[in-house]
C-alpha cells in the first residue's frame, strides 16, 4: 500500500470514529482531520453551526508545538469527502504559512485527489 493511501486510510478511520453514537448526525455534521509533520492524527466533529470545535485541533497543535500539516480530510456524517470549512483552511496557514503547502484529500471522478491547502482559496 503506497503512503499517500495509507495515510488517508488511517485519517479517514478517525474521521469515521468520530461519529460517536451519543452524536446528533445531519447533514451539517463533518468530522475533520490532520496529519501533523510529526505523524499526530488530531480530529474533530461538529455540525456547521459549531465551528468552534475545529479551534480544539488547533489547539491541540500549539499546545504541542506540533503546527506544521502534511494533509488533511473532511468527512461528511453520510461519508462524503468535503473541502474543510474556509476558516479551518485559513486558520491552518495562519497558525503556520507551511500549511499553505498542507494537501486536503477531496473527492475527484471516482477516486480521491489531493491539492495543497493555498490552491483552494
Amino acid at each position: 500500500m503506497n503512503q499517500i493511501n495509507d495515510e488517508f486510510q488511517k485519517m479517514l478511520l478517525k474521521a469515521k470514529s468520530l461519529f460517536g453514537e451519543s452524536m446528533s448526525c445531519d447533514e451539517h455534521t463533518y468530522a475533520v482531520v490532520v496529519l501533523t509533520e510529526k505523524g499526530c492524527i488530531l480530529g474533530t466533529a461538529s455540525s456547521v453551526a459549531a465551528m468552534e470545535n475545529e479551534q480544539n485541533i488547533l489547539d491541540s497543535m500549539t499546545q504541542t508545538e506540533d503546527t506544521v500539516v502534511r494533509k488533511i480530510l473532511c468527512l461528511t456524517a453520510d461519508g462524503q469527502i468535503d473541502i474543510p470549512s474556509f476558516q479551518m483552511r485559513r486558520n491552518l496557514c495562519l497558525l503556520n504559512s507551511k500549511n499553505c503547502e498542507a494537501e486536503v484529500f477531496l473527492q475527484g471522478d471516482n477516486t480521491v485527489v489531493t491539492r495543497k491547502i493555498a490552491e483552494t482559496f
